[in-house]
């Protein structure tokens, strides 16, 4: 006798039933998309406004430091020789601190030196000035510097 044995087939697939479950249409990827364009641009432009402020504020310390240097000089020379003929407005360079060497920028640096009541001591004060974006910045130091 023989023993008759019976199969039964199911039906097998390779994944989950996906039929049943949503995805995502055009529109969505689109509005996805269009938000994810719109975040982008404003880090973006965070970037880029970062960077100007960067670059102006190193214009002014460099424009400080060229003030300082001026009063530094003063403080160097004889008292009696402190005039404006011996410091006149001249044009300076200001460099670029801390980054990749730009378009070269000019400025010009003037002295104001006043005598004091009390006559042991010139009152100067030094101003550092150039145009920037169509703008005029201004940087100045002052000091009091005594006779030896």
């Amino acid at each position: 006798m023989q023993a008759r044995h019976s199969v039964q087939v199911r039906d097998v697939q390779a994944g989950p039933d996906i039929r049943g479950a949503g995805g995502m249409s055009l529109v969505e990827v689109l509005v996805a998309t269009a938000v994810l364009a719109v975040c982008l641009l404003a880090v973006t432009r965070a970037v880029s406004v970062g960077n100007r402020l960067l670059y102006v504020s190193s214009q002014h310390m460099e424009a400080f430091m060229r003030c300082r240097e001026r009063i530094e000089q003063m403080r160097a020379t004889d008292y009696c020789a402190i005039t404006s003929n011996n410091f006149p407005e001249e044009t300076v360079r200001l460099g670029h601190l801390g980054g990749v060497d730009r378009t070269p920028l000019y400025a010009t640096r003037s002295s104001v030196i006043e005598t004091c009541t009390d006559p042991a001591g010139k009152r100067v004060t030094v101003t550092v000035s150039w145009n920037f974006m169509g703008r005029t910045e201004t940087e100045s130091a002052s000091g009091v510097i005594y006779r030896r």
